[in-house]
C-alpha cells in the first residue's frame, strides 16, 4: 500500500527538524558551558526558547490554531502505528474549508513538523535534565558507549536508558556519590519526593518519580493531556498522593 504523501512528507520533515532540535539542544550547551554559566541558566534559556517557539508559531496563528487540536486529539483515535493517517483523513479536509489562506496544506504539514519537534525536544529536555545536567558536568554530549552520537530521539527510544545514566554519572560525580546518585535512585527519588511508601500508585519509576512533580512539566505537558482548569495541586493529589488524603479529581484533555 502506497503511503499517504503528506503523511510521507510530514515523516521526512520530523526527521529534519528533530535533527535541528537536537542541534539547538547541544549547540547551548556547549555554548554556555564554554561561558561557565550555570547548567540552570542554560536550562532555563532553552525553556524560554522553545516555549517562544510554540507561542509564536505559525500554527498558534488565529485563522490555524484550531487545526493543531484537530490533529494532536485526532490522531489518538486511530490504531497503534496509523495515527498519522488523521493528516489526511482529519486535517486535511479542515483545513481546505478555511477561506482565503494565503499557505498551502504541503506548507502547513511542514510547520506542524516543526512544532511537534521542538515541543517534543523541549518536553524531553525538562524530563531527563539531570541526565543532561551530568552531560553538562563533563563537557561530554557524545561518544558514551550507549549514546554514541547526541540526538534528543533517544529519550524516546533508548532500551539502555538505565545503562547510559550510569555511564554519564560514574563521569560527572564523584565515586562516594555514586550509590545516591544513581544506584539506589529509586529509593532516594522516593525519599527526596513527597510520595509516601505505597502512595506511588500509577508506578512511576525512580527516574521519573522528581520531574513528575516539577511544575515546568506540569505546565509543557497541561495543554495536551489535561482540562484547562486542572491545577497543579490537583495534579499532585490524583497521581502522588492516596486517594483517602485529598478529594481532588482531574480531567483528561
Amino acid at each position: 500500500m502506497n503511503i499517504d504523501k503528506h503523511i510521507a512528507l510530514f515523516q521526512s520533515s520530523r526527521i529534519k527538524e528533530n535533527a535541528n532540535a537536537t542541534a539547538l539542544i547541544k549547540s547551548t550547551l556547549i555554548d554556555f558551558k564554554n561561558k561557565y554559566l550555570s547548567f540552570n541558566y542554560a536550562l532555563n534559556h532553552l525553556i524560554e526558547h522553545f516555549t517562544n517557539h510554540e507561542n509564536e508559531h505559525i500554527t498558534n496563528r488565529s485563522d490555524l490554531k484550531f487545526l493543531y487540536n484537530v490533529f494532536d486529539k485526532g490522531k489518538r483515535n486511530f490504531e497503534n502505528g496509523r495515527s498519522l493517517l488523521a493528516i489526511p483523513l482529519l486535517l486535511k479536509p479542515e483545513f481546505e474549508k478555511i477561506e482565503d489562506l494565503d499557505i498551502l496544506f504541503d506548507e502547513y504539514v511542514c510547520h506542524l513538523a516543526n512544532r511537534v519537534s521542538f515541543t517534543r525536544a523541549n518536553t524531553k529536555l525538562i524530563a531527563n535534565s539531570r541526565l543532561f545536567e551530568a552531560m553538562y558536568i563533563v563537557d561530554k554530549f557524545d561518544g558514551y558507549e550507549y549514546l554514541p552520537k547526541f540526538d534528543v530521539r533517544m529519550f524516546d527510544y533508548e532500551p539502555n536508558y538505565y545503562e547510559l545514566e550510569k555511564e554519564v554519572f560514574d563521569l560527572a560525580y564523584p565515586k562516594s556519590d555514586i550509590e545516591s546518585k544513581f544506584e539506589s535512585e529509586t529509593e532516594a527519588s522516593n525519599n527526596e519526593s513527597n510520595i509516601l511508601p505505597g502512595n506511588n500508585l500509577f508506578k512511576f519509576q525512580g527516574k521519573h518519580l522528581d520531574s513528575m512533580q516539577n511544575k515546568i512539566i506540569f505546565k509543557a505537558i497541561k495543554a495536551d493531556y489535561f482540562h484547562p482548569n486542572t491545577s497543579f495541586e490537583d495534579y499532585l493529589n490524583v497521581f502522588f498522593k492516596n486517594p483517602e488524603e485529598h478529594q481532588s479529581t482531574i480531567y483528561l484533555a
